[in-house]
């Protein structure tokens, strides 16, 4: 499936795009951008749990800024190192920061999953078309959240502790611990948390809804469904390190899924097209941010 490439007709690819319904990439535009405004509230929230304050303008400002950094660090979470380096840059205990950013990519990456999960149990036979492959929908969740409760749980700590100072690991238990306690604020504050998964709930909502959006502005004949069934399983093999910002890997998942949707190749390949587009528009944003050189993230 990686780099999946079909017989393509171009001239029907710049037909399809010659006869772009426009009403409907505004209503992307808006979707996308309260898409970006939910997911810096998300890292701002997480962020005030940990008792740093930093302006919401500022947090849209590293999303682009995230976003261009993708471009030349593996999959398209390699930019949050840079977000990581920037928040932290003026911190002296820098910890925090960096768990603060790794908690809100593991929240958004278990919304993802989940719904990719919810959806195949919602419409299995949808999926029949990855053969044995479709039970990868059902069994990498309940994988990854075994895993997340495993390493959140304090019996995992108490283990681990006890295997490093039995082959007398100090500095690297240390680290460990210092992680622990770096983001247990997050995770004991349960009704904080809670808010925090909800609005990864609408972030990834809103990103299909913003997705599908195109697909109308192209007269695409596929449902919504599939937009909630597909990409996250899109969103999953991208993150495979194989790629800079997952282009290529992103772009032939699009066309493989949704030509098995019934889709033809010329539009799954121009549905991939202008998503590449305007995540590239995004990235050109965090060019000229990047270009100013204003990386004073000063807290509120």
């Amino acid at each position: 499936m990686l780099f999946f490439v079909p017989k393509i007709n171009f001239s029907d690819v710049l037909r399809i795009f010659s006869e772009l319904g426009y009403k409907f990439i505004i209503l992307f535009l808006i979707l996308k951008s309260f898409s970006i405004i939910l997911m810096s509230y998300r890292l701002k929230y997480i962020l005030g749990i940990q008792k740093f304050n930093y302006n919401l303008r500022q947090l849209i400002k590293l999303y682009f800024l995230g976003i261009f950094y993708n471009n030349f660090l593996p999959t398209q979470y390699g930019g949050d190192i840079f977000k990581a380096y920037i928040l932290s840059y003026e911190q002296k205990d820098k910890f925090p920061i960096y768990y603060s950013i790794l908690a809100d990519r593991i929240i958004g990456f278990s919304s993802i999953i989940f719904i990719g999960f919810i959806a195949a149990i919602i419409s299995f036979e949808s999926l029949e078309f990855l053969g044995n492959a479709k039970y990868i929908y059902l069994v990498f969740p309940i994988l990854f959240f075994l895993l997340l409760y495993f390493l959140s749980s304090s019996w995992s700590k108490k283990t681990i502790n006890f295997y490093l100072t039995t082959f007398g690991l100090k500095n690297l238990q240390d680290k460990i611990n210092l992680a622990n306690d770096s983001i247990t604020p997050i995770k004991n504050n349960k009704m904080e948390l809670f808010i925090v998964i909800f609005i990864s709930f609408l972030v990834q909502t809103n990103i299909y809804l913003a997705f599908y959006a195109i697909s109308l502005a192209l007269h695409m004949d596929v449902i919504l469904f599939y937009f909630f069934l597909f990409f996250p399983a899109i969103a999953m093999i991208s993150a495979i390190p194989i790629s800079i910002n997952g282009i290529g890997v992103r772009e032939s998942g699009i066309v493989f899924f949704f030509i098995n949707a019934g889709v033809t190749a010329n539009m799954a390949l121009s549905l991939s097209l202008l998503i590449l587009f305007f995540l590239v528009i995004d990235a050109l944003i965090g060019g000229i941010i990047n270009i100013k050189g204003d990386y004073k993230f000063q807290e509120k």
